[in-house]
């Protein structure tokens, strides 16, 4: 078919503007090379041409790769794969190949001819997407092992729990999916509660607090819950995500703390996991420490030797001082208070709970736990919300409650009674609306 270069140059002209195209002899040496092969590796026909193409080898395939290539082309068949190259630069791309061989009239191969087509983007997409499944799997083991998760979806019936849902509820998994959390509904909360924490996940929002549950085995336990909703392009809940932590223990220790208050109260404490302490105000108006016991206090250096009628500000960072001092000060006031506090690389969450005595409180008793783990499990499903899991951009569930947020503030700045209001374009739908906050 193509006996003379003549020919050969009419038919790749054909293919010159959409394919990459190469020409070597019956010794893989370079003859001809089009202006698509010199734009794609960077290299000029005079460097390429009587070259062979280890010029462009990346060395990602094996020996193998290449013998099986020159095994199939040699016997005049029509070889077709992907090959990784590597551009004068250094950069890397793929393209998808066809080498053709061609014979003389007396059977002999002279020359191949490869055509191919750039795959780099879609190779990349396929790396990013493995990586991506990759990075979900480990995400998924990770809270697997530190935290106890399950998912509804929007009407609440369980898609998924693991295992540690299932050790901690006696339950086995098919007796949990289908089935709403009312399976392990201890009877402890009002209507009211769950009410709350439905309109809230319902607005898209997230909703965080401590329920009280009940094992297949009659036991009660504690869980500090926190439940991310998922939402789809128009802002709706498809599925929700909650992320459990066990606090039995510090629910039973605070039960404990209350009883062994008139008792031995720093002996009791010492052998709790979590840290106690206590607080008072002094003549002077000073908040100072009576008592820090138990197991993170240790791990913390914060005993009752070291604490002893100092305040915050001389046992800590100034900032972490300024913070629980805020927190103290409230509580001594008659408010309920529990706050989150971030020491020494991890997170605690701290509850105050006040001693009366004829109407006034008199000193403060604080429980502290450690939730860092599950801090980082919320954090890795609060991204999954609001970011692209393939290209890592924030999706439209962050833009709009961005938007709204930036949409609200202007308002308040304005000194009329106009609004903002935005164009929104939709791209897919080429819909413009007008959007008023």
């Amino acid at each position: 078919m193509f006996n003379q270069i003549r020919d050969v140059k009419y038919a790749l002209s054909a293919l010159e503007e959409s394919s990459v195209i190469s020409i070597t002899d019956e010794k893989g040496i370079i003859t001809y090379v089009n202006h698509n092969f010199c734009q794609i590796s960077k290299f000029s026909s005079d460097e390429l041409i009587g070259k062979n193409h280890n010029i462009v080898d990346s060395g990602f395939h094996p020996r193998n790769y290449f013998k099986s290539l020159w095994d199939t082309i040699s016997r005049g068949k029509v070889w077709k794969g992907e090959m990784k190259n590597r551009a004068k630069d250094g950069t890397e791309y793929w393209l998808s190949m066809t080498l053709v061989p061609f014979m003389n009239d007396s059977g002999f191969l002279y020359q191949y001819v490869g055509i191919g087509t750039d795959i780099t983007r879609r190779k990349q997409m396929e790396e990013s997407l493995s990586k991506t499944m990759k990075d979900l799997h480990d995400i998924k083991n990770a809270l697997d092992e530190s935290s106890i998760v399950a998912i509804t979806d929007d009407k609440g019936v369980i898609t998924y729990v693991n295992d540690k849902f299932c050790e901690i509820s006696r339950y086995e998994v098919d007796e949990l999916v289908g089935n709403t959390h009312r399976v392990i509904n201890s009877r402890y909360h009002s209507k009211s509660f769950f009410k709350l924490m439905w309109e809230t996940i319902k607005q898209g929002r997230v909703w965080k607090g401590e329920v009280k549950n009940r094992a297949k085995n009659g036991n009660e336990y504690w869980m500090n819950t926190t439940i991310v909703p998922f939402l789809d392009d128009r802002g709706v809940p498809y599925q929700y995500v909650s992320i459990r932590t066990d606090i039995t223990d510090r629910i039973e220790a605070e039960a404990a703390l209350a009883e062994a208050l008139q008792n031995d109260f720093r002996r009791t404490v010492q052998n709790l996991q979590n840290c106690v302490f206590k607080i008072v105000t002094d003549p002077k108006g000073n908040i100072t420490y009576t008592l820090c016991e138990g197991k993170i206090a240790e791990e913390l250096g914060l005993t009752s030797e070291r604490m002893l009628r100092k305040t915050s500000y001389e046992i800590f960072p100034y900032e972490v001082a300024e913070q629980m001092e805020s927190y103290f000060r409230r509580a001594f006031a008659g408010e309920p208070v529990t706050f989150e506090l971030k020491l020494s690389g991890n997170d605690y969450y701290i509850t105050l709970s006040p001693i009366e005595e004829n109407g006034e409180i008199v000193e403060m008793v604080g429980s502290m736990i450690d939730i860092t783990e599950r801090k980082k499990a919320e954090e890795t499903i609060r991204y999954m919300a609001h970011y692209d899991s393939l290209t890592n951009l924030p999706n439209r569930t962050l833009f709009m409650k961005n938007w709204q947020r930036r949409c609200s503030k202007q308002n308040k700045k304005m000194r009329t009674s106009a609004s903002c209001s935005s164009i929104w374009i939709d791209l897919k739908t080429s819909m413009i609306r007008w959007v008023t906050p």
